[in-house]
């Protein structure tokens, strides 16, 4: 649906079709990372429960739903609590950087491996997709919360501020890290258009630097622009 916006309509969601990563937390931390590197049946049949005939009425893999002609191919992904069936499937071809956080004491899902609770299906947890994506070359990264329970930063009834914030933290500094290797500075007409706006600037690891009216008061580092409309937001690096 996002690569056809900027095709179709004009991109007015305003996206960088090489900057969209999938995450999700517990069952979405696992929709997340089997979407981004199960892209097979053949692959899908190496896990003994898995009913591929049934998949195949449903359009395999890819499915029947969505945009035509649109890949569902993404740039990056994150887990949160969660895992993958097998970590042999993570692969640099398929997705350029993964990170995870995972608390070590998590009674759900294996922080390393082991078998989900009900269902019995054995899963591989954040140590072990992190391991595997480091061997694999992938960027990647891995924040465990020690000897912490499942979802330590909340469930659906309730947040706890405290672990919520080191995943904020935790995800604002490794994808904007990560995007700053690709990041070059401000065409002349984006600059023209931030330096005619009062902005202000935040760091890739959250901290607020202040509203700044002009890019030459920016100190050396990867930073968050944005306007106090919110109209405009830039990742810029002096």
């Amino acid at each position: 649906y996002l690569k056809k916006s900027v095709i179709v309509d004009g991109n007015p969601y305003g996206i960088d079709t090489n900057r969209i990563y999938v995450g999700g937390s517990s069952a979405g931390a696992f929709t997340a990372m089997h979407a981004a590197f199960l892209w097979s049946l053949s692959e899908l049949a190496q896990v003994p429960e898995a009913d591929t005939a049934y998949l195949r009425t449903q359009g395999g893999i890819e499915g029947n739903s969505g945009n035509l002609g649109y890949s569902s191919r993404f740039t990056a992904a994150f887990a949160l609590s969660g895992g993958i069936l097998r970590t042999a499937w993570v692969d640099q071809a398929k997705l350029r950087a993964v990170v995870a956080m995972h608390g070590t004491g998590d009674g759900v899902v294996p922080y390393r491996r082991g078998n989900l609770p009900f269902i019995f299906l054995e899963v591989e947890g954040g140590f072990n997709l992190d391991s595997v994506a480091s061997e694999k070359g992938l960027y990647h990264a891995l924040f465990s919360w020690q000897g912490l329970g499942h979802v330590p930063y909340g469930t659906q009834q309730s947040v706890n501020p405290i672990y919520m914030r080191d995943v904020e933290d935790f995800l604002r500094y490794h994808f904007y890290q990560w995007n700053s290797r690709f990041t070059s500075a401000l065409s002349d007409a984006t600059s023209r258009e931030v330096q005619s706006t009062e902005l202000e600037a935040w760091s890739i690891e959250g901290r607020y630097l202040g509203a700044i009216n002009n890019l030459s008061e920016l100190p050396q580092g990867v930073w968050i622009l944005r306007s106090k409309s919110r109209t405009i937001r830039r990742l810029f690096r002096p």
